[in-house]
Order: structure tokens, then C-alpha cells, then sequence
């Protein structure tokens, strides 16, 4: 940290937070700024002009220091913020799972928070608010870029539930099945295809996949030593487990095209074996686009 004007800096070095959970950098930073630099308390003042544009900044951000090649993009998980549009005349912007920050309007594009902080929005060639920079504290300026609908945390939160739902369904019906010792299904027809019989059975098949993935991963971590380096085998075995639960969703959803299109089964076990390829295929789409 420079303050070239006073003839002042300091470099912070540390190793790991505390027990406490306090980071020295910040505290640190803080304490010796307010205590040698004290400045006056930031008069805040919203600039009204900008009122009836504040929707142009609302949408869902990312920060965009993140890995977008291997697995490590999960971590983007963790990263999303969203902006809103206040009916007041400011802005809250809620950066990953924290309290909502209020943004006062300086000019266009430029807005403060209550601490003192800058928030600015850039815009693309065409003039859409497109990224947000994120500065005036004691830790490095930060930038955000504006992500796809498709793109946003709350899409494949839903996805985890519909696939939860899709395999707990899918494994108390073939339960019941069993119990009821319906060892044929009284559907089948002669003249079925011999991959479409075997239709039902891989979507138990794909369940119990999918149950297997959390299994490997708490037997893994508890089995692997700690602390570790690189990347412990069982992530391996989980990738490579993904892949092949990705293929057989794609697999599965052409199948039933093939059962509806010969019209095989009964309306609802179409109807049901439909959701549940709807699940496996937006499964298939998570796992690519997270890089598993």
C-alpha cells in the first residue's frame, strides 16, 4: 500500500487467518490508515439525473476471476452477484451472498456505497451495461461481468432439483416394481424395439449413477490424506464418472423420442419417462458447461 503524498507505505505479508477468522490485511490495513490518515466521513449524495435509467444496470454479475477451462469453474458458484433497481433512486448490488450494498448515483455510470467505495458500470460498442469495477477499499479493484440467464446460479439450482426428484422418483418406483414383483412390463410389445426395452432399466441404471458421485466423494475425501497436493484420485474417477453419466442422459432422452414416436408404453409412463429425460439432459448441459 502507497500513499505517495504523504511519503508512506507498507507491504503485508501473512500466511493464513487466524482463529478468529479476522485477516490481517484488512485489520491491519485499517487500523494504521485511520490511525496516522484519518479522513472525514464521506458525504454521500445521490445525483437524481440518472433515476429513470437505473434499470440499464440491473442484472446478474459474475466476478471475472475464474477458471473457464477445467473443473475449477465451479468455483464461479460462489462469485455471482445481482444488481437492483431501488425505488429511491439508488441501486443495491449483492455481491456473493452478502448484505445488499446501496449505490448512490455520482454521474452516469459512477456510483458510490455509504463507506466511501466507487462502483463503476462499463457498457459494450452498443451501449449495454455489460461489466461492473468495483473499487476504494483496502483490497484490490474487483470486476464483475454480466452473465447469461443461462449462465446464473439459480438455473442450475433448479436443475439439482429437478435431477433429485427425477432419480428419488425414478428409485421408489422400480421399488414398488419389485415389490410388487412385476418382473415384465405388462407395456412391452412384441414388435419393441430391443434398445427400447432396455429404456427403463437405464434409467435405474443412471440413478444409481448419480447416487455413486456423492458416495466417491465422501469415501474419497475421508481416505485421502490431508494436507494434499494436486489434484487426489478419486477427482479423476468422479470426472470420468460424469462424463459417462452425461452420455447416458443424452442417450436416454433418444429413446424417448423413440418411445413416443412408435408410440410404446402406456400415455403416462411416456409422460413420466419424458420428465425424467428432461432432467438428465439439463444434467448433461450442467456437467458441460461447468467443465466436469
Amino acid at each position: 500500500f502507497l500513499i505517495p503524498s504523504k511519503g508512506f507505505g507498507f507491504y503485508v505479508v501473512f500466511t493464513d487467518l487466524n482463529e478468529s477468522g479476522a485477516n490481517p490485511r484488512e485489520s491491519l490495513t485499517t487500523f494504521l490508515l485511520d490511525t496516522y490518515f484519518p479522513a472525514a466521513p464521506v458525504q454521500i449524495k445521490n445525483n437524481d439525473a440518472t433515476r429513470n435509467s437505473l434499470h440499464d444496470y440491473e442484472g446478474t454479475f459474475r466476478i471475472n476471476m475464474y477458471s473457464r477451462s477445467n473443473f475449477e469453474k465451479l468455483a464461479a458458484l460462489s462469485m455471482q452477484g445481482t444488481c437492483k433497481a431501488n425505488g429511491n433512486g439508488t441501486l443495491s448490488l449483492t455481491q456473493f451472498g452478502s448484505s445488499p450494498d446501496t449505490l448512490y448515483s455520482a454521474r452516469k455510470d459512477l456510483f458510490r456505497t455509504r463507506d466511501g467505495g466507487y462502483v463503476f458500470f462499463g457498457r459494450d460498442k452498443a451501449g449495454k451495461v455489460n461489466r461492473i469495477t468495483v473499487a476504494g477499499s483496502v483490497w484490490d479493484p474487483t470486476g464483475l461481468e454480466r452473465i447469461a440467464w443461462y449462465e446464473s446460479n439459480s438455473l442450475y439450482f433448479f436443475i439439482a432439483i429437478l435431477v433429485f426428484i427425477a432419480v428419488l422418483s425414478r428409485l421408489i418406483i422400480g421399488a414398488v416394481n419389485r415389490i410388487r414383483r412385476k418382473h415384465k412390463n405388462p407395456d412391452t410389445a412384441a414388435a419393441m424395439p430391443v434398445a427400447l426395452k432396455w429404456a427403463w432399466r437405464l434409467s435405474g441404471i443412471q440413478s444409481l449413477l448419480i447416487l455413486l458421485v456423492p458416495v466417491i466423494g465422501v469415501i474419497g475425501l475421508a481416505l485421502t490424506p490431508k494436507p494434499f497436493f494436486g489434484i487426489p484420485t478419486f477427482v479423476f474417477m468422479l470426472l470420468n464418472l460424469l462424463i459417462f453419466i452425461g452420455i447416458i442422459g443424452l442417450f436416454i432422452a433418444c429413446l424417448c423420442v423413440l418411445a413416443w414416436k412408435g408410440n410404446y408404453w402406456s400415455k403416462g409412463r411416456r409422460i413420466y419417462y419424458t420428465f425424467f429425460s428432461v432432467a438428465m439432459v439439463s444434467l448433461a448441459w450442467s456437467i458441460y458447461y461447468w467443465n466436469l
